[in-house]
């Protein structure tokens, strides 16, 4: 029989095993993984009415492409980078000098609004 040749693990393996090693133990850090402000907004429904457990719930900057995949927000039928662009807010306050109007004017012309 032929020795096993042992790998040195990669990265990504060994990261893996650190969350899982602390989440067995209640470590904070998988607390926090798991039950954070993103993954807690899903529990606010009823569970005959949640979304399906899925990854992005947990890598922020991917929520909005589960949203879209899922129908869960308005796209008016734009593709899903369109839609993103179009949506973004951040140039809208630097054209805003009423603030008593802040609020419209930042959703004007946006998808969904």
């Amino acid at each position: 029989m032929a020795p096993t040749k042992i790998r040195k693990p990669s990265k990504k393996s060994a990261a893996f095993s650190i969350v899982i090693n602390h989440s067995h133990a209640g470590h904070p850090l998988t607390i926090a993984l798991t039950t954070n402000c993103t993954t807690t907004v899903r529990t606010q429904r009823e569970a005959s009415r949640r979304m399906a457990w899925d990854w992005r719930f947990l890598v922020n900057g991917k929520g909005d492409e589960l949203l879209y995949e899922t129908l869960s927000i308005v796209t008016e039928g734009l593709p899903f980078a369109e839609l993103k662009r179009r949506a973004l807010i951040n140039p809208a306050p630097l054209r805003t000098d009423d603030p008593a109007d802040f609020s419209r004017q930042i959703r004007s012309g946006r998808p969904g609004f």
